[in-house]
């Protein structure tokens, strides 16, 4: 793999003023061949090749508070930068915190002590970097917030503080905001408790704050992991699985199926009139979208934002095949949906499965599905297939299935429509979980 390779062809036509890496959410533990810390290196080694100056850490390196894994990234990323390290930049994650998962053993100024050792960077909380006359703000959970998942009004107006004196620095120029939480109704996975709404308010006073956030674990496929109005967010993602707020039927609390396959990464690149933005899926080894990275004007003005809510009216809706076909399948106690996927400039993000009983026109079942947007390449299909609630069904029935598209910005499309007799010799298997997730 060459820069030229994951950078898909694409030379900026003049000598960029910074060239920064951004992984988040690995969640690893100390030992090489441990998922996490195989896909940090996995990462590390992608971004060597681009040879960035600054290397971004937005939050959960560790799954359970070990210092040992910020010592471990830290050799791995020797080896894979050697002369040409870059300067980290990095705010702790929940996970970051927690001690063997148990919330009442987190010592909080004993972990983010080591956090800051492992990372070599100052101990402040936010703590203010300056690189190239650019300004890198972190912000790191504070005991308030450890119990009770909101960032305190102190901490919030500390960050502000730091924030004021960047501004008045340079107005005009960007300022780069880490905070493993993200700000409250923005970016994809920020609508639910994981948004922070102090943060969201305070950002809108400053529309130079580029804000970046993990936790979320949001594919970075959605075009929705980028949003604009007062000021820019961007989601990270993640190195590690998938979730989704939405908690689609076919996902276990938010995890979705198939989510190891959900490990990716940021590069941007700095300019003095705009930054670039592109994604990687590591274990592909593969641009997400090269022909569609984000680029953001600068100085950021917020009347002439691109990446806005008012995107979804340019939106089309999924459309199905005219010869798409619907197909049951009876497996070890099972009934699978199976369908000819549907067709979008995009992806479809969700398929509505709704069920209705033929003999009162009862609704028994209108859940979302996630498709298989964010898999895998090679594990990517043209068609569906979907494991239907068996607690619901009753053979001998006849049920009208109508399964609906929708992109991720809500648009639905037209249904794909069958009505059959669910025969009477079905036999269900109760009590599984609806959906293995490896």
């Amino acid at each position: 793999m060459t820069a030229a390779t994951i950078f898909s062809g694409c030379t900026p036509i003049e000598e960029p003023i910074l060239r920064v890496g951004v992984v988040s959410d690995n969640q690893a533990y100390a030992f090489r061949n441990d998922w996490g810390m195989h896909n940090m290196e996995q990462a590390l080694g992608m971004l060597s090749e681009l040879d960035p100056e600054v290397l971004l850490l937005v939050g959960d390196i560790t799954d359970s508070a070990d210092p040992a894994v910020f010592d471990m990234t830290m050799d791995i990323a020797r080896e894979k930068f050697g002369s040409k390290m870059p300067q980290i930049v990095a705010c702790a994650g929940n996970h970051d915190y927690w001690v063997d998962g148990d919330i009442d053993k987190r010592q909080p100024e004993k972990t983010y002590a080591e956090f800051c050792k492992g990372f070599g960077i100052p101990l402040d909380n936010p703590c203010h970097t300056v690189i190239k006359g650019y300004h890198f703000i972190t912000m790191s959970e504070d005991n308030e917030f450890l119990h009770s998942s909101e960032y305190s009004e102190k901490i919030v107006a500390a960050l502000e503080a730091e924030i004021k004196k960047a501004v008045s620095s340079d107005p005009d120029k960007p300022v780069f905001v880490l905070t493993h939480y993200p700000p409250r109704n923005t970016v994809s996975g920020s609508h639910g408790k994981s948004g922070q709404e102090r943060l969201g308010a305070m950002f809108k006073k400053y529309p130079q704050v580029i804000s970046l956030s993990g936790h979320t674990h949001y594919p970075l496929e959605d075009e929705r992991s980028i949003w604009q109005k007062e000021y820019t967010a961007l989601s990270t993602s993640t190195l590690a699985y998938g979730c989704m707020e939405e908690r689609p039927f076919n996902s276990c609390n938010g995890i979705i199926p198939f989510a190891r396959e959900v490990n990716q990464m940021m590069y941007m690149v700095l300019f003095k009139d705009r930054l670039v933005i592109r994604r990687y899926n590591v274990t592909d080894k593969r641009e997400i979208k090269p022909d569609k990275p984000w680029v953001l004007p600068l100085p950021f003005d917020p009347a002439k934002a691109v990446y806005t809510d008012a995107r979804a009216a340019a939106r089309k809706a999924p459309e199905f095949p005219e010869d798409a076909k619907i197909l049951f399948r009876y497996d070890f106690g099972f009934l699978y949906l199976i369908f000819d996927a549907a067709q979008h400039d995009d992806f479809v993000h969700f398929y509505r499965v709704k069920i209705t009983d033929q003999a009162d026109k009862k609704v028994v079942f209108d859940q979302r599905y996630v498709g298989d947007f964010y898999r895998l390449e090679h594990n990517r299909d043209n068609r569906m297939t979907f494991r239907l609630p068996t607690d619901v069904l009753i053979p001998g029935r006849v049920y009208t299935y109508e399964i609906y598209p929708e992109e991720s910005f809500g648009k639905e499309g037209k249904p794909l429509t069958v009505t059959n007799l669910l025969n009477q010799r079905i036999r269900f298997r109760k009590g599984a979980k609806i959906y293995p997730q490896e």
